[in-house]
């Protein structure tokens, strides 16, 4: 039936995972055989080990609320970013434009200047 060794050519490797399913099929039909309620069985187990290893209710709340606290705090640098990017963008736009009015400034005041020193 199922023998697992390190030193499994590949082939065998292959079917490893199929001899692990026969063996389950195999047990779950011996339990049934023998009368044995599996779910029963491990639920009872599972009862048992939250009794032994109880799951403190407060600690699940304290995460949750960490967890909460981390998505707002996530949240909130997100918008801080946005709002510094669109910030920078718009100074950027302001700083382009205000230099675009002085260009135009002083090349009319140059082409007035000039007209004004070719008419004398």
């Amino acid at each position: 039936m199922f023998c697992f060794h390190p030193e499994l050519s590949a082939a065998e490797r292959e079917h490893v995972g199929q001899e692990v399913s026969d063996i389950l099929i195999y047990l779950l039909d011996f339990a049934t055989r023998c009368k044995i309620d599996l779910p029963a069985a491990v639920r009872n187990k599972m009862a048992a080990n939250a009794k032994k290893y109880p799951v403190e209710k407060a600690y699940v709340v304290v995460v949750v609320v960490v967890m909460v606290m981390m998505s707002v705090v996530v949240a909130a640098a997100v918008v801080v970013v946005v709002v510094v990017v669109v910030v920078v963008v718009v100074v950027v736009v302001v700083v382009v434009v205000v230099e675009v009015v002085v260009i135009v400034v002083v090349v009319i005041v140059v082409v007035v200047v000039v007209v004004v020193v070719v008419e004398v």
